[in-house]
C-alpha cells in the first residue's frame, strides 16, 4: 500500500535529497537502489545517551561480522500486513552454488 500522509511527513522530517525524495515518491522508501544501506531494527528511537550506551554494548558482539566478509547463502523476503501486525515470512530465495 501507498505510504499514508503521516508516514511520509514522518520521513521528510528529515532532510532528503533529491534522489531520495523520487525514491519516496516512486517506492514509499527513500532509502532504495544505491542509497539502500542494510540495517536491523532494534529497538525503537533512543536518546543520544541511549545510542552511544548500545553501540558501545553491542560492539563486541558485532565485531566479528566486521572483521571479515560474510558468506551470505539466502535471502529472506518478509511483507509487512500493516495494521502493526508482525511481518511474515513471504518466501525464502537460495544463492545458487
Amino acid at each position: 500500500a501507498p505510504p499514508s500522509e503521516a508516514e511520509l511527513a514522518r520521513r521528510r522530517a528529515n532532510p532528503l535529497s533529491a534522489e531520495q525524495e523520487a525514491m519516496l515518491a516512486r517506492w514509499g522508501y527513500p532509502y532504495v537502489g544505491p542509497g539502500f544501506r542494510f540495517h536491523l531494527t532494534l529497538s525503537s528511537a533512543l536518546s543520544p545517551e541511549d545510542l552511544e550506551a548500545t553501540a558501545a554494548a553491542l560492539a563486541p558482539h558485532v565485531a566479528p561480522f566486521r572483521a571479515a566478509p560474510l558468506a551470505v547463502r539466502e535471502v529472506a523476503l518478509y511483507g509487512d500486513p500493516g495494521g502493526g501486525a508482525p511481518f511474515r515470512l513471504l518466501r525464502r530465495l537460495p544463492f545458487g552454488g
